[in-house]
């Protein structure tokens, strides 16, 4: 039987600095889908052990980036902290 594995992220705070109130639902929305998408790919010994990370900080975007962009580039930068060695940048 092939069990589909499940990953509980929680992210108790979101802090954007510099970000107009109209932008921050598009970036939460965009950094949301891109965290889907880059754990199910994970292997699963990647995500097998419990773990808190008190701060990750997700990067530095260039102003010039849409909210949608903003968001999936911190999303890289997060899973990047949470599956060293993926391949993916560090936060």
């Amino acid at each position: 039987m092939n069990e589909q594995q499940r990953v509980t992220l929680t992210i108790d705070r979101l802090v954007l600095r510099g970000f107009a109130p109209d932008q921050r639902d598009t970036i939460t929305a965009a950094l949301t889908a891109e965290l889907e998408q880059q754990l199910q790919g994970a292997a699963p010994e990647c995500l097998s052990q419990s773990r808190s990370l008190a701060t990750i900080n997700a990067g530095t975007v260039p102003p010039q980036w849409h909210a949608g962009g903003i968001g999936t580039g911190a999303a890289r930068h997060i899973v990047g902290s949470l599956l060293p060695g993926s391949g993916r940048p560090h936060a």
